[in-house]
């Protein structure tokens, strides 16, 4: 989807001068930072031009291997058009030679004259080839691809894969789900069901490949996924520290980037865990046990659980079990979407047993609930709450 995304930018900074952070973000490193040289070395319509020429993804390829960053002295910053941008057959030779760029890549692009759009952090966000949708969890409707054919259908706060689409090869979507969002559902092509908490990020194919695995990443956040079962067809999973591969199953997966672990609950089915980066050896869960990775320490360990503290949060619930307050707030302060301070350091470690439903009770209600047990007080304005 590489070169669409490259045209939806470049188009939109053409237009007005600001592109989507959301949509540049979903590229590689590489692509980003061709971007940010052709913005400022003010190539944005001569790329455009030589990028409407190339109209298959392998064309794409072969200009993406092209781009050649080279390091110069500090005192030669000019770059001219005869070295920046040459379209030669069916695809594109960049030559950058200024002091921005060296030999290798930079893990972080430098993006400094690049002006993006507002963001917005609070709808369910729809990331493909053909930009930024945001989504109307009251609306129904169809997503349409750039031929003209239905990618995928919304029914309110569901989204549908599982339609008969033409694309043929490998194409990917994100969809983002915001801090204090309700659940948002989510069916693939091949059926598989999963349902995705407040903050979470995941990626995806529009439609998976016969001879293919079935995989998906979670970007960051939480999901539960009820896989279609497809015995030819393993379905995996992966995040930034651990990967499950399974056949068709039940099970929840958290990774959220502000938490000390993250972990897979299996409910039902069996699936391998494996985790990326280490010498761990992968193991099988059975129903009943969580495998967790923590990140501080760098250790992997499986353990019996109860899954309901995992998975109620599907039906709205929030289930504490000798649970200490400060990963408490942590799940209120994503469920409800705001910020909560707490200024109390003794009841920061204080662990307590609860269950809310959060349908039902706003955040007020359930911290006077807790303060019941152990008091405290609190201070609300706006999104933020003070708790002393």
């Amino acid at each position: 989807m590489h070169i669409d995304v490259i045209k939806v930018l470049l188009e939109s900074y053409n237009n007005t001068k600001k592109i989507n952070r959301e949509l540049f973000q979903s590229l590689s490193v590489e692509e980003q930072s061709l971007i940010n040289a052709l913005v400022q070395e003010h190539l944005v319509k001569d790329a455009l031009d030589c990028l409407n020429s190339i109209d298959k993804e392998e064309e794409w390829d072969k200009f993406r291997s092209k781009i050649i960053l080279k390091k110069k002295n500090r005192d030669i910053i000019k770059v001219s058009l005869k070295y920046a941008v040459v379209f030669v057959g069916l695809f594109l030779s960049v030559y950058f030679l200024s002091d921005n760029f060296s030999n290798e890549i930079q893990e972080e692009p430098h993006i400094q004259e690049i002006v993006f759009e507002p963001v917005d952090n609070n709808s369910v966000k729809l990331i493909s080839s053909q930009g930024v949708s945001v989504i109307d969890q009251e609306e129904n409707k169809e997503f349409i691809s750039s031929q003209g054919s239905v990618l995928s259908v919304q029914e309110k706060n569901k989204l549908s894969y599982n339609v008969n689409s033409e694309i043929n090869g490998l194409v990917y979507n994100e969809l983002y789900v915001p801090f204090g969002n309700k659940i948002f559902n989510l069916e693939l092509s091949d059926g598989t069901l999963i349902y995705l908490n407040a903050g979470t990020r995941l990626k995806y194919p529009v439609r998976f490949l016969s001879g293919h695995k079935r995989e998906v990443q979670i970007l960051e956040g939480e999901a539960f996924f009820k896989v279609a079962k497809d015995k030819e067809h393993p379905f995996v999973v992966s995040s930034n520290n651990m990967e499950v591969q399974v056949l068709g199953t039940e099970f929840n997966m958290s990774s959220y980037p502000e938490d000390d672990e993250e972990h897979t609950v299996l409910v039902e089915g069996k699936v391998q865990l494996s985790y990326k980066n280490t010498e761990s050896k992968s193991f099988t869960l059975t129903p009943g046990y969580k495998g967790s990775w923590n990140k501080q320490e760098g250790l992997a360990t499986k353990s019996s659980v109860d899954v309901d503290i995992y998975t109620s949060w599907i039906k709205g619930d929030l289930i504490f079990r000798d649970t200490p307050f400060i990963n408490m707030v942590k799940k209120l302060e994503r469920r409800y979407n705001v910020s909560i301070e707490v200024n109390n350091e003794l009841l920061k470690d204080k662990r307590f047993n609860a269950s809310f439903n959060v349908e039902l009770e706003s955040i007020e209600v359930i911290l006077s609930a807790i303060s019941k047990i152990y008091p405290f007080s609190l201070e609300k304005v706006d999104n933020k709450i003070v708790i002393n």
